[in-house]
């Protein structure tokens, strides 16, 4: 970036500099703009404040902490973490967010992840116990028991540059750093979840909990800054896997002698695996006793609560569609008006939960999950990834549901696995496969995903013993979760949007059948 600033006190005294601070705070928006990680690109910022600011040398370098209060024209306050350093050297373009005078000589402010000796430092703090104070603030890092006792870090590190909310790291190649962008005074799922699981579960299939970083204002609830996990070898995730076997499948169909036959065996070995590793998680989710992890009861307020989150959902993603309608395709208009058409029928479909009355349990769950959570190790999977909903708050996001929430999101990216083959092959050559085939072929995948799940999960009380209810809720939590995902599309590729809005249209039709 071109800006340059002054910086007429010390680094660590750099908040007390009012012009710095003023010129800092006037960037930061822009720059906001244009990276991965930021969720507001949406919303216009009205006011940008430093609510946080600790000053760390790590290893010689100059860098700090900050925790940004963002408030949006729209009313919602957001904090978002933005580690930053200030170097000598000089940084490539895209990493410089401005040039520095300072002390007569010209620096570089630079996000510290980007800095090999951020990086290194944080891993040896993490092995040290180290903790930092200023003021009225204290910084904290810890590792768990698994973390290897004398480690002497070699410097090793790498910055991984993939679209996500957050930023990772790979250290010494055997862990993995995520540092956390939107944070809050609670401590993060992710991290929570990831926890309980290694130091009071028996339940594997996941990376390791290694340590973690936060921090503190006096008085106040830590905020989580980061988690460090170990690294675990893959061939990808399970959604590259899914589109791979969906497309074989496909082309077997599209040979004339295996018309009308249903995949093999391999896909339905791939979906049983997947069934029984989702009820592996839900058992172990619902065997906490501590409060945090305790099965709770599926109770009136919670179900009456729910269903105004839902109507609410409903009433965004309308307004959504009606504001930019007219730039969208002329395939989505066509859908969308099916939607807003139907708006009643969504909704009496959740007024269902006001009603139900279910022995089933409300636990932990993993609150966002679908394929791309889940890593293919070549033999089995690891599922990652337990932050929750990115649109939700950090206290939405720890709320006990029925841990059919998660089946729901399954179902849905085993819809959008098919459909993205199906409408966005590069190659275009399903352009000639039947809606009916289509149809087939994902209630095939969810017919055996789900046949796994029930027989691993057994009599457990976490799930409503009367099957007609459970699949009442089942079908409520799928349509919610589509509903969710139309919003998500509308904003960020609009094209995409026709696989939530034809999973809507799917499901509202197979709910009048059955009536």
């Amino acid at each position: 970036m071109g800006q340059e600033l002054q910086l007429r006190k010390s680094w660590q005294e750099w908040p007390e500099d009012e012009a710095f601070r003023q010129g800092l705070a006037r960037l930061l928006p822009a720059y906001l703009l244009h990276c991965r990680w930021y969720g507001g690109k949406a919303r216009v910022i009205r006011s940008l404040e430093f609510l946080y600011v600790m000053p760390w040398e790590a290893g010689g370098l100059l860098s700090c902490f900050l925790i940004l209060k963002l408030l949006y024209e729209d009313g919602k306050v957001v904090f978002y973490q933005l580690p930053l350093a200030l170097v000598p050297e000089s940084v490539p373009d895209e990493e410089c967010m401005a040039r520095v005078r300072h002390d007569g000589q010209l620096y570089h402010l630079t996000e510290a992840l980007h800095l090999a000796a951020f990086r290194t430092r944080l891993l040896y703090a993490i092995g040290q116990k180290a903790v930092y104070h200023s003021a009225d603030l204290t910084l904290r890092f810890y590792p768990s028991s698994l973390f290897p006792h004398g480690m002497k870090p070699s410097g090793q590190s790498r910055e991984l540059h993939v679209d996500q909310s957050n930023s990772s790291l790979i250290l010494e190649d055997r862990f993995f750093f995520k540092l956390y962008r939107k944070v809050d005074y609670e401590i993060n799922p992710d991290l929570e979840i990831s926890r309980f699981f290694t130091e009071k579960t028996d339940f594997r299939h996941f990376p390791a909990f290694m340590g973690g970083v936060e921090l503190q204002k006096a008085g106040h609830p830590p905020i989580v800054l980061g988690m460090m996990v170990e690294k675990v070898e893959n061939k990808g995730d399970s959604f590259t896997l899914m589109t791979a076997g969906i497309r074989r499948t496909l082309r077997r169909w599209q040979e004339e002698e295996q018309r009308g036959r249903l995949p093999g065996a391999e896909l339905k070995e791939t979906l049983a695996l997947l069934g029984e590793r989702t009820a592996e998680m839900h058992l172990a989710l619902g065997s906490g006793k501590e409060e945090a992890f305790r099965p709770e009861a599926f109770d009136s307020s919670y179900r009456i609560g729910y269903f105004q989150r839902l109507e609410e959902l409903v009433a965004r993603r309308i307004s959504l569609a009606n504001r930019r309608r007219q730039g969208y395709p002329p395939a989505v208009q066509e859908e969308l008006t099916f939607f807003e058409t139907h708006r009643e029928d969504i909704l009496n479909t959740f007024r269902q939960l006001k009603e139900m009355k279910t022995d089933g349990l409300r636990i932990r769950i993993h609150g966002d999950y679908h394929l791309g959570q889940l890593l293919w190790t070549g033999s089995d999977f690891i599922i990652l990834d337990f932050e929750g909903e990115p649109e939700s708050s950090i206290s939405a996001r720890k709320l006990k549901h029925s841990a059919l929430k998660d089946l729901a999101g399954m179902i849905r990216s085993f819809h959008y696995a098919l459909y993205a083959v199906l409408l966005f092959d590069e190659k275009q050559e399903f352009t000639g496969i039947p809606p009916e085939t289509g149809h087939q072929l994902y209630e095939y995948l969810t017919e055996n995903y789900l046949n796994a799940y029930f027989r691993a999960m057994g009599n457990s009380k976490l799930l409503p013993s009367d099957p007609q209810i459970c699949r009442q809720l089942l079908h409520i939590h799928t349509l919610e979760k589509a509903v969710y995902e139309l919003g998500y599309e509308l904003n960020g590729r609009p094209d995409w949007a026709l696989i939530p809005l034809r999973g809507i249209h799917y499901l509202i039709r197979q709910k009048n059948q059955q009536a």
